[in-house]
């Protein structure tokens, strides 16, 4: 039940990627807090489970390989199998570990379907220094269109 690769630097839980009518979402580190001890309100926690647990469409998350397979058991613990996808990180940054931003972006741009990318998960702090801020920077240089999802962010 391990997470397998599926091309240079994706990995999925169960499968190829699949359109089912709603937008991708980029899920940016949506535990690091947590995995660091700080600490969330427990309304993002209630918010990313419920979010996490009924989303349909594909979900991609970027996290530091430290937290990947903690992240992923709790997706599963969730009942988030098919249609989730993970990309390893370098140690506290959204930067791709395996890929590069192009060939990230080109793998986000092919799940569109001509629908913005939805955006969550941490640190956007309203600036583009964190994570979430970066990745949203990166995907709009690349002319990919986003929307960050209220009460899905810290």
């Amino acid at each position: 039940m391990g997470l397998k690769q599926i091309q240079k630097g994706i990995l999925s839980m169960d499968g190829l990627p699949f359109d089912t009518g709603e937008s991708p979402v980029v899920v940016v580190h949506p535990f690091y807090e947590l995995y660091k001890d700080i600490g969330y309100p427990v309304r993002y926690l209630k918010n990313m489970d419920e979010f996490l647990s009924s989303r349909k469409g594909p979900i991609v998350t970027l996290e530091e390989d430290e937290y990947l397979t903690r992240t992923s058991v709790h997706y599963r613990f969730l009942g988030r199998n098919s249609n989730t996808l993970f990309i390893k990180t370098k140690l506290a940054s959204p930067d791709p570990k395996d890929v590069t931003w192009d060939e990230l972006a080109s793998f986000i741009d092919s799940l569109r379907h001509g629908r913005k990318v939805s955006l969550v998960g941490g640190y956007l702090n309203g600036t583009i220094f964190g994570c979430l801020g970066v990745t949203d920077r990166k995907l709009w240089e690349r002319r990919i269109p986003t929307q960050v999802l209220e009460g899905l962010t810290f």
